[in-house]
């Protein structure tokens, strides 16, 4: 399990919070690019994984056929049995599994090398406990009365030689009558028979093990062998013939698919797909979809037709690109961090980017004269100045600066995800400070004043810290309903000691 624990407390803290490990970690070996695949399948936030299995798929693909890594149905069934052993099950059907069953193990006893897998790692196959067969076994369909077919199970005999095949017009002499060796049909058989062995050469009806004894074309025919007119074995021969063309033309294909492009361009266009430039498919599918971007040479240059977007997955963009050819790719998307990677890609082939776009953070820029002051986001130190964060969310709320020996700097911003936010600010020195007392005589009492700031009260218990210098405070005493009593005082303030000042209400 991904996340484990005894208890399900221990079990679901790992699921928030354990770091998930590395793929190559526990298996070494696998390429490194297989985590940055199973990041978005992983991601614990749902939003943040793959929308569809199809983008999961095509990156696997892309990344098996980096890795030369081939997985056939085989290897997947040999995976499958080296865990899981076949379970007995009776029932219809099982006749036939049996069948099936003695003839791999007969042809699994006669082989001398296992073949190589990633499973089996070059390890001899085990060793089956099955008797040792004395015969060879077969289905063929037979139509019975009812009009119905079944699949019934015969014997051969695996001493039995093929019965011989009637000769082709190529070999009967009946070529020259049909125009000579110019026949299509006599060139191919020749060709064929130049280049194959006639010992392995096999017929309908041999024996199951798909060689055919040298004999002088006196050999006795075999029991199961059945008389057919040389009509019929003329066509199969044929047809047989056909498919091993085919099958060597694929053959060549794929071989050609595989080798490297010899001539390369920049991006071309579609109109250069007939030139004999070789060309590969990049297909771009980022999510979320309705990004932009471009591609670009190993340089940065940008092709007139390498701009794309915006992109969607309903139809994900397919662009040509040079084989052979490092290529760079930048996308982008209002709200998210830009994307940035690059490739090679061969003659003929499919790369497909599709990267999980990361959610872009918010940035704030703050520079003051003088440097250092403090920086705080509601409530909040984010560092001194000059300040450069990347990283911070969505919000709004109050910036707030300070400095000893400054006034403090207030400012309401809003911080928006993709956007930066700068602010340049002159630090204003704070005025010098001194202390003062304000006496009442002949009693009452007044609260005091200073540009409309309320500073305490008088008679002060507490002296008042106030600029120094000469300053004027205003007195107002409210308590008579009907009227309020204002009055002013001047006082001189000293840095040096602690200053009165005496005052009388009127």
């Amino acid at each position: 399990k991904l996340f484990p624990g005894d208890e399900a407390e221990d079990i679901m803290k790992n699921i928030e919070s354990m770091p998930i490990p590395k793929a190559a970690s526990i298996r070494p070996g696998l390429p490194s690019r297989l985590d940055e695949i199973l990041a978005g399948p992983l991601a614990r936030k749902p939003i943040d994984r793959p929308g569809r299995p199809a983008i999961v798929l095509r990156q696997l693909i892309e990344l098996s056929y980096e890795s030369s890594i081939m997985a056939t149905a085989m290897d997947v069934s040999e995976a499958v049995a080296s865990v899981l052993p076949a379970k007995r099950l009776e029932g219809p059907g099982q006749q036939l599994d049996d069948v099936i069953r003695r003839q791999l193990g007969a042809a699994e006893r006669e082989r001398s090398v296992a073949r190589r897998t990633a499973i089996t790692d070059g390890k001899p196959p085990p060793t089956h406990t099955h008797d040792k067969l004395d015969h060879s076994t077969g289905m063929i369909r037979r139509i019975g009365l009812d009009g119905l077919s079944q699949l019934e199970e015969i014997e051969v005999d695996p001493t039995a030689v093929a019965a011989p095949r009637a000769k082709r017009a190529s070999e009967s002499g009946a070529v020259k009558a049909l125009g000579g060796p110019s026949s299509p049909d006599s060139a191919l058989h020749e060709l064929l028979d130049a280049n194959f062995d006639p010992d392995r050469r096999t017929e309908p009806g041999g024996p199951p093990t798909g060689q055919v004894p040298k004999s002088d074309g006196t050999a006795a025919v075999p029991k199961t062998a059945t008389k057919t007119s040389s009509t019929r074995s003329s066509r199969t021969g044929l047809w047989v013939v056909i498919a091993l063309v085919v099958l060597a033309g694929g053959g060549f294909g794929v071989w050609k698919l595989m080798q490297k492009p010899t001539t390369n361009v920049v991006t071309p266009t579609a109109k250069d797909a007939g030139t004999g430039i070789h060309l590969g498919i990049v297909e771009i599918d980022p999510d979320p979809d309705g990004a932009t971007g471009y591609i670009a040479d190993e340089a940065g240059t940008i092709a007139v037709d390498g701009k794309f977007g915006p992109t969607s997955h309903k139809k994900p963009l397919r662009l040509r690109v040079e084989a052979g050819k490092l290529f760079k790719v930048h996308i982008d998307r209002e709200g998210y961090e830009s994307y940035d990677t690059q490739r090679t890609i061969n003659a003929a082939e499919t790369v497909v980017i599709a990267p999980r776009l990361n959610k872009a953070k918010a940035a704030l820029k703050v520079t003051t004269t003088p440097d250092g002051a403090e920086v705080a986001f509601k409530g909040k130190l984010l560092g001194e100045t000059p300040l450069s964060r990347t990283d911070l969310e969505d919000a709004k709320g109050e910036l707030v600066i300070t400095k000893a020996g400054f006034d403090t700097y207030k400012q309401k911003i809003e911080l928006v995800a993709g956007k930066t936010v700068e602010i340049t600010q002159t630090l204003k020195a704070a005025a010098k400070l001194g202390s003062l007392h304000i006496r009442l005589k002949g009693g009452g009492w007044g609260d005091i004043y200073l540009n409309g700031a309320m500073l305490g009260r008088a008679p002060t218990r507490e002296p008042l810290r106030v600029p120094i210098g000469k300053q004027t405070f205003q007195l107002v005493n409210s308590g008579n309903a009907s009227k309020k009593i204002k009055w002013t005082v001047t006082c001189e303030v000293s840095a040096t000691e602690t200053n009165t000042c005496t005052t009388q209400m009127p």
